[in-house]
C-alpha cells in the first residue's frame, strides 16, 4: 500500500513536463515548475522509507506546503479559473486535512495513506491550471 504513494508521486513528475513542454510564461511559473521537481524528488524519498519525523520527512512537508501556498496565489491571481479549480482546491484541503488526521491517530493505516494518494492527485491535477494558457 506505501508503494501506491510513489506511484501517485509520479503524476507530479507529469505535471512538470507538462509545465516543461509546454513552456513556462513567467519567472513564477518557471518557480513554479522548480518546486513540482523538488516536490516529486521530495516524495520519492520519502515514501520509499517512510520514517514519522526524519529529516527527508520534515524538508517533504516544507516543500509541499510552500508549493501549494505559491500554486494558489499564483493560480487565483493571475488565471482565470473557473469553479472546477475550486473543486479541486476542497480535494486537496479536504484530502490533507484528512491525512494528517488519520496520520495523527495510526501511522501508515490505510485511511491515511488513501487520503494522501489522493492528496497527490488532486494537488497535481489542481497545479496543472497554473500552466494553462
Amino acid at each position: 500500500m506505501i508503494r501506491m504513494l510513489c506511484g501517485t508521486g509520479h503524476l507530479l513528475l507529469f505535471s512538470f513536463v507538462y509545465a516543461w513542454w509546454n513552456g513556462r510564461a513567467n519567472v513564477h511559473e518557471e518557480n513554479l515548475s522548480n518546486l513540482l521537481l523538488l516536490a516529486y524528488l521530495g516524495t520519492q524519498l520519502f515514501w520509499r522509507f517512510p520514517i514519522r519525523g526524519s529529516i527527508v520527512h520534515i524538508v517533504d512537508g516544507l516543500v509541499a506546503k510552500t508549493s501549494i501556498t505559491y500554486f494558489i496565489l499564483y493560480t487565483v491571481a493571475s488565471k482565470k479559473v473557473h469553479l472546477d479549480y475550486y473543486a479541486w482546491l476542497g480535494t486537496v484541503f479536504g484530502s490533507a486535512y484528512a491525512s494528517h488526521r488519520y496520520s495523527s491517530q495510526d501511522w501508515l493505516c490505510t485511511p491515511h495513506l488513501l487520503s494522501h494518494a489522493v492528496l497527490h492527485v488532486s494537488c497535481s491535477a489542481a497545479s496543472l491550471y497554473a500552466f494553462w494558457k
